[in-house]
This record gives C-alpha cells, structure tokens and sequence, in this order.
C-alpha cells in the first residue's frame, strides 16, 4: 500500500470547508468566533470526520473548544496524521445477534431509564411530527416496514444487565392510521402530542421507535414519529427520515449495506481507541504519582460491570476512604 503525505491545510482550506458546510458566501475572517457564526457541534462533527479521513488525528472536543479558523490551522498542522491499519476482529453477522456492550452514552441514556433512583424513569426520547398532503397509507406502511428490516438498530432490544441485541423481526409491523377526514382532529392531534412526545418505550421488548399517521380533512396529513435515542443520535435520525422519504418515494431501499453490524463497529472501535486509551492511562497514573495519591495495588483502571442497578447504592475504595457513589456516577 502506497503512503500517501498529509499536507498541512490552510487557513483559506478550513475557511473554504466551513462556508460549504454553512452555505454561506464571503471570506470568513480567521479569528472570527465560529460558533458565533452558527456553526452547529454536528456540523463539527461531520467537519471533524472529514478531517479524520483525510489523515488528521484531531478531536472533536479539541475544535469546539478552539472555534477559530487560525486556531484550527494550528491544530490541524500538530495532529500526527493517523497510521492506516487493517484491524482484525474475528466476527459474524451473527454477533449482533448475541448480547453485546452498550456504547457509554448509551449506557448513561439506559441508567436514567431505570426506577429506584431520585430522577429515574426519564427516557432520552425524541417525537416528531411531519404535515404533508395525500400520504399514502399503504406505502408508508410499506417504507416503515422495509425501513425497519434494512436497518438492524431499528429492532434492537435491551436486556436486564445492561446488553443490546438485534431481533429478527422488529417489535411491531405495520404503522397505526388514525382517519380524522370527516371529524374534527384538534382533541385527537393534542393527545397524541401529550402522548408521544414524553413516552417510555419498551426497549426491553424491542420497541424502540414507531411511525403513526393521521388523516386530516382536505387531503392534509400528519405523521408522528418518535424514536428511543439509544438506538440513534441527531445524525442518524436524520438518516431514518431520509431513508422512510428515499423508500415511500421510489419503493426501493437506498444503498447501504443490509446488514452492518453495530457489534464488529463497537469491536474495532475498541481496538482503534486502544493506543490513546493506553497513553491516557499513562498520563494519569503519572500525575497521581506526582501528587502523592496511592491506588491499590494492581488496579489500574475503574471497570464498568454489567449490573441491575434498581434500589442498590454502591461504593467505590479511594485513598483510604470509602465514598458512595450511586448507579448514575458509574463510568
């Protein structure tokens, strides 16, 4: 394999990328406060991505908390660019089938579902509503459906211990029509809103997301759709309701693969984060030393088990002393 060279980016690059991504005209000045200017933490994440594959090992965090383009073209040019290496991870399609690890986000989102806690029973939930004219039931029933088999986080489930695993058909087919063209829906449209859009759905069965369509008269039309965020953030919310719109407008899937495997992501995810997770370790067993704080013997790192954490308090052993740490403080 070819090694190719990283040029450092220039300022005029970075400038140029930024007004793509805002869809703005105009020379951006360099020490001008991008935020300020509108740019949004998911448009730099998808700038972040860019410039991960183009070779630059920068972080998210390290761009949002210098949000000028002269200090972007500074940190730009210290990153190491990345070695390109083939991970190996022994897996199947059928991995994702079995119980796997949570992410850490979803991990924290799972915790606060859960009772016997002060602010538990609080799901990280999103609901949408989308107005339209003459939608077809049949086909977005027919889009919903396809949509759900296509992407396997559509039919995930969540397990007492705090695993997910995907299910061989989603937790329900088929979408709810609710037909309001001959009745007055406004009773109807506000206790849907009030319904929806606090719910807990129940990831334990599968139930993670659901398209709802009312009939309005004149041919108008809404449909409610709320999702459960363990199963997808901002971004892949947006890439749900372009999927449904690409499926209910041509009948044919988009191109993607059938069946990407979130369980071999969260193993090479794992492996790629190895390296830096090391070297972090390194750094703070090395500032704990300098300041004179001692750890037991042999620990070298808080682990995160597989717990039910309903009605428990737990206690972690630092420096001597015991502290209690409750379920929602756990890494």
């Amino acid at each position: 394999m070819e090694t190719s060279v990283t040029k450092d980016l220039t300022c005029d690059q970075i400038g140029k990328s930024i007004q793509d991504i805002l869809g703005i005209h105009g020379e951006i000045p360099v020490d001008q406060n991008l935020l300020e200017l509108g740019l949004s933490s998911i448009q730099i994440m998808q700038l972040t991505s860019g410039f991960r594959r183009q070779g630059r090992a920068i972080t998210f965090a390290k761009l949002i908390s210098h949000p000028t383009i002269r200090e972007w073209e500074e940190l730009l040019k210290k990153c190491q660019p990345e070695k390109e290496k083939e991970l190996t991870v022994q897996t199947e399609a059928k991995d994702m089938y079995e119980p796997f690890p949570l992410t850490e986000v979803q991990y924290a989102y799972w915790i606060g579902r859960k009772e016997g806690q002060q602010i538990g029973r609080v799901g990280c939930h999103g609901y949408l509503e989308i107005d339209g004219e003459n939608v077809d039931p049949r086909r977005l029933e027919y889009a919903w459906d396809i949509l759900q088999t296509h992407h396997p986080m559509l039919r995930v489930s969540y397990t007492g211990d705090g695993m997910q695993k995907i299910m061989p058909q989603p937790y329900q087919s088929g979408i709810k029509v609710y037909d309001y063209r001959s009745a007055d829906p406004a009773e109807h449209l506000s206790s849907m809103r009030e319904k929806l859009s606090h719910r807990l759905l129940d990831i334990d069965r599968g139930q993670v997301a659901e398209l709802q369509l009312t009939l309005l008269p004149d041919g108008k039309t809404r449909i409610h759709f709320d999702i459960d965020l363990l199963v997808a953030d901002v971004k892949s919310f947006q890439i749900i309701l372009r999927d449904l719109a690409h499926t209910y407008v041509t009948g044919e899937l988009p191109k993607a693969p059938r069946e990407w495997n979130f369980a071999e992501y969260l193993k090479r995810d794992a492996l790629r984060r190895k390296p830096g997770a090391e070297e972090a370790e390194k750094y703070w067993l090395w500032i704990n030393c300098r300041e004179g704080r001692s750890f037991p013997y042999g620990i070298k790192r808080m682990e995160r088990h597989r717990l039910s954490t309903e009605g428990k308090r737990f206690c972690q052993w630092s420096n001597g002393r015991i502290f209690g740490v409750f379920p929602w403080s756990i890494p």
